[in-house]
C-alpha cells in the first residue's frame, strides 16, 4: 500500500493522473478503487497492441477461476480483474540489478546471468509462482518464468534453447518532474514484450530486433543471455529507441568501470555512484560462476523479492524468493528485517532440462 500511496502521478498523462489523483486527497480508503480504475483505463489504452494469444490467456485463467469457484463466480468480472492485474507493471516500477559474465570472469567461461528484483514490502514474495511453459508449436519453445498468480508477463525467465531476461525500471537522477524516462501507453505492455522474446527469440540478437520494432510503452533495462553465443548484452529500452549495448559500451549510460566480458546495471537510478557492485565484481572475478554470484548479490544488497541465476553450460537455475511477514516485512516481527529478503535467503537448484522434461 505504500507503494501505491507514493506513486508519483506525474508521470502518467492526464486522464490517468485524474484517477490517481483521488488516493492524495483520501489516502488508504480511496486506492483500491482508484488504483482498478487505472488499470483498467491502461488495459483499455494498450489492448490494441496485445499479442492475441497473451489476451487468451488472461482470459482462460479468469474463467479457470471460476471453474474452480463455482456458480457464484462471474466469469466477465474475473476476467477482467485478471486483465487489469497484469497492467501493475505498466503503473509501478521495479528497481533491480543484472549482470552477465563469461569467458576470463567465470571458472569455465561460460556464461552466468543475474536478475536481482528489488521491489520493497508488500504481499508478492509470498505468493511467487515458478511456471514452466512447453509448447508444440514450431515457433515457439519451453520456457520458465517466476512470475504471480494471473500474470502472464514476464519479468524473470529462461527458455529451452533460446535467451534468459534479466530487467530493471530505467530511472535516472535527473528528476525533473519525474526520474523516470518518458514513456507512453500506446503501445505493447513491457512485460508482455518480454514474454515475447523468452518464449520465441533463439539469440540475443533476435531479442533485440524485435524490441527494437515493438511499440515501446515505458522505458527498462533488458538484460539478454543465450546459448548460442555464450554472452549476454543489455538493451535501454524506451519509448523512443531500444539500443545494445555490451560490456565495452553499458559505461556509456552507468558510468560505472568497464570490466571484460562482464556487463551491469546496478540497482540505483542511472548514472550510478555506488562502487559496491563493480567493486564485488572486480573481486569475483573469475569466479563469477552462480556461487561467487550469490556473494556479489549479498554484498550489494540487491533482490529482496527474488533473485534468478542462469548457468548456461550447466543448464542449471538458482532461485531465492524472499518472504514477509503480516506487516509487509522481510523478518520476524520483532527482528531483523531484511533476513528474509531473498539474498540472505537460501537457493533452490533447479536442473532445466528436467524442467523441459517435466520431470
Amino acid at each position: 500500500m505504500d507503494m501505491v500511496l507514493d506513486i508519483d502521478i506525474s508521470q502518467f498523462p492526464q486522464p490517468l493522473q485524474a484517477i490517481l489523483h483521488v488516493i492524495q486527497v483520501k489516502g488508504a480508503i480511496a486506492a483500491p478503487a482508484a488504483f482498478n480504475a487505472a488499470m483498467a483505463w491502461v488495459y483499455e489504452q494498450e489492448e490494441k497492441y496485445m499479442p492475441a494469444y497473451l489476451i487468451e490467456e488472461m482470459d482462460a485463467i479468469g474463467a479457470g477461476v471460476c471453474s474452480t469457484l463455482g456458480s457464484k463466480c462471474n466469469v466477465t468480472e474475473m476476467t477482467n480483474t485478471v486483465r487489469r492485474l497484469n497492467m501493475l507493471p505498466e503503473l509501478i516500477r521495479m528497481a533491480c540489478t543484472m549482470f552477465g559474465a563469461w569467458g576470463p570472469a567465470t571458472p569455465t567461461g561460460k556464461l552466468t546471468q543475474i536478475r536481482a528484483l528489488d521491489f520493497g514490502s508488500g504481499p508478492f514474495s509470498n505468493y511467487t509462482i515458478l511456471g514452466v511453459y512447453r509448447s508444440k508449436e514450431s515457433d515457439t519453445q519451453a520456457f520458465a518464468t517466476i512470475i504471480y498468480p494471473g500474470m502472464v508477463g514476464a519479468i524473470t525467465g529462461v527458455s529451452q534453447s533460446g535467451i534468459g531476461i534479466s530487467e530493471k525500471v530505467w530511472m535516472t537522477y535527473d528528476c525533473n518532474p519525474s526520474c523516470l524516462q518518458p514513456g507512453h501507453y500506446d503501445g505493447e505492455p513491457d512485460v508482455f514484450v518480454l514474454r515475447d522474446i523468452l518464449q520465441q527469440s533463439k539469440t540475443r540478437q533476435e531479442a533485440a530486433t524485435y524490441m527494437q520494432n515493438a511499440e515501446r510503452t515505458f522505458a527498462i533495462f533488458v538484460g539478454v543471455g543465450d546459448y548460442v553465443s555464450q554472452r549476454m548484452d543489455i538493451v535501454a529500452y524506451k519509448e523512443d529507441s531500444a539500443v545494445v549495448y555490451d560490456d565495452q559500451t553499458i559505461s556509456q549510460v552507468t558510468e560505472m568501470p568497464v570490466l571484460d566480458s562482464v556487463v551491469y546495471v546496478d540497482k540505483h537510478p542511472q548514472p550510478s555512484t555506488d562502487a559496491k557492485l563493480p567493486t564485488a565484481l572486480t573481486d569475483f572475478y573469475g569466479q563469477l560462476d552462480m556461487s561467487g554470484s550469490r556473494s556479489v548479490v549479498q554484498y550489494h544488497q540487491t533482490g529482496d523479492q527474488h533473485i534468478a541465476m542462469y548457468d548456461y553450460g550447466s543448464h542449471e537455475m538458482l532461485l531465492s524468493v524472499g518472504r514477509i511477514n503480516e506487516d509487509g516485512d522481510y523478518g520476524p516481527v520483532g527482528g531483523d528485517l531484511s533476513s528474509w529478503k531473498a539474498y540472505n535467503r537460501p537457493y533452490l537448484k533447479f536442473d532445466l532440462e528436467a524442467l523441459w522434461q517435466g520431470l
